[in-house]
Order: structure tokens, then sequence, then C-alpha cells
């Protein structure tokens, strides 16, 4: 039977946090699975009453490994510290905001136990609720061995926690070759890709069965468009150059536009931003690109609007519009039928 760390990078969500690790506890009671299991947590340097809160945890289950960073490390960094002191067969990185869905760690351990992949991965729920899966295999385990297709199927796949992976030691030339990704945002992810090439066939286990999901606060944003900009630079790692040598550049372009729709989703209030003078500033010095803008109108438009500070008025328009939608709806509704029609 394969053991299993699930390490959780935090920063300032100590009620989150807590909220997580009760949610581990009782998974752990009712798949009996504990003894191969370890829990750890790496606080990057929080400000709230993190450790505090994380001291007086106790559980029946398990023995929590929490570690405090003396200062801020970055997000990767901290993911990279808790892959490097995970001491398991595998490490399933989960965000501190996530909640895990029933069922989901027995789920995971048997995938690994049957297929022993390099990667799994399994559908991720996102809102809350939602009857929409990542994936949507008939087999409980769906087992992939091409590269391409592997490297494809990640591209699906931003939640950090929806990565399980295995632990290997890594050598001097595989952190060298890790370094340009310490800081893009997506640092498990280069980090599976030199998983991946240390084996001839490389090996992607999928579980369509959703096994984890946000809370209700997702639309809450603790990044920067910055981080969407640089994202197509994940596929610049030496195991997807020698598989797909021109995924970096086509996921270029995409990057731009999902910046701009980032910013444009903060300025119109879908989503909410810790940091809302980042947005400003970002929005002040993104760049206009012509070769893509004109491929692309709606994302022209939104960029136009941000930066000519106009977002108000699209709201508004949108307001008025779903006004008179609503109200035509509603006379239709009560509109009386003439039955001779």
């Amino acid at each position: 039977m394969s053991s299993l760390s699930i390490v959780i990078p935090t920063y300032n969500r100590a009620d989150k946090l807590l909220r997580l690790l009760g949610n581990i506890e009782t998974e752990l009671a009712n798949c009996r699975m504990a003894d191969q299991v370890q829990i750890l947590v790496s606080d990057n340097a929080s400000t709230d009453d993190t450790q505090t809160k994380v001291a007086s945890f106790r559980s029946q289950q398990f023995g929590l490994n929490y570690f405090r960073q003396e200062r801020n490390i970055g997000f990767d960094g901290n993911v990279r510290f808790l892959y490097e002191v995970a001491k398991t067969d595998y490490v399933w990185f989960f965000s501190d905001d996530d909640i895990l869905l029933p069922g989901a760690i027995s789920t995971v351990l048997k995938g690994l136990t049957t297929i022993k992949p390099d990667v799994l991965l399994f559908s991720f729920i996102q809102p809350m609720g939602s009857k929409i899966r990542t994936f949507d295999f008939p087999d409980q385990f769906a087992y992939i061995t091409d590269a391409k297709e592997i490297i494809r199927t990640f591209a699906r796949c931003s939640k950090v926690s929806q990565y399980v992976c295995r632990k290997i030691e890594l050598n001097e030339l595989q952190r060298k070759e890790l370094e340009p990704f310490y800081e893009n945002g997506f640092f498990w992810l280069d980090l599976c890709f030199s998983i991946l090439s240390t084996r001839d066939i490389p090996s992607l286990c999928i579980i369509s069965e959703p096994l984890a999901s946000c809370d209700q606060e997702f639309h809450n944003i603790r990044f920067g468009p910055s981080v969407f900009l640089r994202s197509y630079t994940v596929y610049k790692h030496p195991y997807v150059c020698v598989h797909l040598p021109k995924m970096a550049a086509e996921y270029q372009i995409s990057a731009y536009y999902d910046a701009i729709q980032l910013m444009f989703a903060v300025k119109l209030g879908s989503l909410i931003s810790d940091e809302p003078s980042l947005f400003e500033k970002e929005i002040k010095s993104f760049r206009f690109m012509p070769s893509a803008l004109t491929k692309n109108p709606r994302a022209l438009m939104q960029l136009l609007l941000l930066k000519l500070r106009l977002v108000y008025l699209y709201r508004a328009y949108k307001k008025i519009l779903n006004f008179f939608t609503q109200s035509a709806q509603e006379q239709l509704l009560h509109y009386p039928k003439d039955e001779h029609f």
C-alpha cells in the first residue's frame, strides 16, 4: 500500500486551515487509513493567528507536522519546501481554502496503490455543487502513458489541489532544471514534469470522480494579472520542449487574454482581489499587443474599457439590459392567453 503526504501551504487563513484539518480528520476516520497518511502544513510567515490556532488543534486520527517559515518565501517556495520535507511515496498538494469530498483520501490511495503512477489527477468541482467534472472517463482509474497527452492534460488542470505526484529525491541536475520556475506561480507543474522525465514510460492516473471542491469564497483571489501573464512559462520546461516544442508559444497568447479577462472581472466585481491597488498598477502598465488583440475583439474591448477607466459604464449597461430582459420575461409570464389563437 502506497504512503501519502497531504501537504498544505498556508498564509493568513487560520480558520480555513482549521476547517480543512477537521475535514481531513473526518475522512481519515471514515477510511481507516491514517497509518498510511501524513499531514504537513507550512505556514508562510502568517501575520494572523494561524500559529496559535494550529497549536490548539488536536486530532485523534493523525499527528500534524507544522512548519513555520521565518519569512514569506512565496507560494512556489512554500510548495517546494513541503515537497522536499515529505518522506512518503506520494505527495498531494492541497490548497488551504479547498475542501475534500467524501471518500477522497481512500479513493486516491486506491488509485496510487493500484496504478502506481508518476502523477494522479482527479475531477475538481467549482463552484461547490456544480455537476461539471474535469474528466469523464468510463473507468474508475484511467491510465495515460503518452507524454504529449499527459502534458496537454496538465494544461487543463490549473488547481494545485488536483495534483498528487510521486516523491523523488531531486538531484543537482533536476534542481538546476527547476530554478527558472521557482517564482512563476505554478511550480508544482514543473516539478511534475521533472518527475515524469525520470521515466522511460511516464504514467498518469486520472480519477473522473470529483474528490475536492472550492469553498463559497472562490471569487476572492490573491494573485494579480502578472501570474496569468507568465503562466505560459510553465511549458518552457525541458521535458515539455522535447515533446511539444511549440506549446509555450501557443499558450503565451492565451495567457495574455486570460490576464485581460482577470483584470476585467475584478474591475467588474465578479472577482474580488485582496490587493486592488495591485490591479490598478498592473492595468496602467499593461501593454497593448495589436497582433493578438485584432484576433480577439472581446479582449480588445475589455482592455480599452480598462485603460479608459470606463468599466463602470459597461457595468451600468449590463444592469439596465438585465432589468429590461427580466421585465420582458415577467410580462410574458403574466400575459393572458387567447384560446382562439
